[in-house]
């Protein structure tokens, strides 16, 4: 087996995968486990500069996101409930 064949089968942590700077920055700043990992794999995902992962952070994107989700969450349940409602009838 060769060294990329290994490198390929290993499966990194999240914190592994981003710059140090980001996680000093983002386990300083958040309040939860979950705000830190939300934003660890925001960052992984998006490829944030430590800069924009400042920027999403004090803006409290994870909070929006969170908003916006269950709202989301909400009208789908609304709309299921409206199916079934015309399917009962």
């Amino acid at each position: 087996m060769s060294f990329h064949n290994i490198r390929d089968e290993t499966i990194q942590h999240p914190v592994v995968q981003i710059q140090w700077g980001h996680n000093i920055l983002i386990f300083s700043k958040s309040n939860s486990i979950e705000e830190a990992y939300f934003y660890i794999l925001e960052t992984i995902g998006n490829n944030w500069s430590r800069d924009l992962l400042a920027f999403q952070m004090k803006s409290q994107l994870s909070k929006r996101q969170d908003k916006a989700s269950k709202r989301k969450k909400a009208a789908f349940l609304g709309c299921l409930f409206k199916l079934k409602f015309v399917i009962s009838i």
